[in-house]
């Protein structure tokens, strides 16, 4: 585990992408303030989606597969054809070498998701703290326990917790991109080029999010989409996952190295 860690924190390429997506939610603040002034921190958040022309959200979010493909996704690619992996493989046993790849994987695509919107949120907090306006209009306050309207007339209740709700659509939004990393590495094992990943998993990637609705609607609060269908997209995502966990199992464990 401490090896597959430290090889995380020193990987330059892994450390770019999220750099990259704390400077795009970055510009997305300054896209929000310059056309708009901003909105109350809530609703001036990444995953809001309030920015004029949303060009930051569609740099990071339709692309995401992409920059999970150059993540700790890759390593099996790298590993594979260099020969590291026959002697990952000698001091480590295939069960374990399986799962603290898939562990850091989904490590990875979480906390890239989640510590860049935790940090745009805590940014947008400050730089518009003083900010009151709210781009919708609040009828009446939903009581937070009222399940029924969080999952069948959602934005009812998310207006009148929008700070819940970003954190919830936070987290989904992080789990769905951990789900993802560790898709696109059971990908890499079976085609060993980068070149078919790349294209394979922005297929898969562009087919969730051309349906209507999309896979985005899980990333966005303050939707006429409701939590139903969110958490159906969730869900989906992480049964496809367990498919992939089982299939690489198979394949780790009987695959001939030598």
């Amino acid at each position: 585990m401490e090896y597959f860690f430290k090889r995380l924190f020193s990987d330059r390429r892994s450390n770019f992408i999220f750099l990259l997506f704390f400077v795009l939610m970055l510009i997305d603040v300054f896209m929000l303030y310059k056309s708009f002034g901003g909105y109350a921190p809530n609703y001036s958040t990444f995953l809001a989606g309030n920015s004029e022309g949303h060009y930051a959200q569609m740099l990071l979010l339709w692309l995401l597969p992409v920059y999970l493909v150059f993540g700790a996704s890759y390593w099996s690619l790298s590993d594979f054809n260099s020969g590291n992996l026959l002697s990952i493989m000698i001091r480590k046993d295939r069960k374990y070498y399986w799962k603290v790849y898939n562990q850091v994987n989904f490590f990875y695509g979480f906390c890239l998701m989640f510590l860049s919107a935790v940090i745009n949120y805590g940014a947008v907090t400050i730089i518009f703290r003083k900010e009151k306006a709210v781009p919708f209009m609040v009828e009446h306050s939903i009581s937070v326990g009222d399940f029924q309207t969080l999952l069948h007339n959602s934005i009812l209740w998310e207006l009148s917790h929008p700070g819940l709700s970003n954190w919830i659509h936070i987290i989904m939004g992080a789990v769905i991109t951990g789900c993802m990393s560790v898709i696109i590495s059971t990908v890499n094992i079976f085609t060993k080029s980068i070149y078919y990943t790349v294209f394979i998993v922005i297929s898969i990637w562009y087919l969730l999010i051309s349906i209507t609705p999309s896979i985005m609607v899980s990333f966005q609060p303050f939707t006429e989409y409701t939590f139903s269908l969110k958490f159906m997209y969730l869900i989906s995502i992480i049964l496809l996952m367990s498919i992939c966990l089982i299939i690489q199992r198979k394949w780790w464990l009987n695959y001939d190295f030598v």
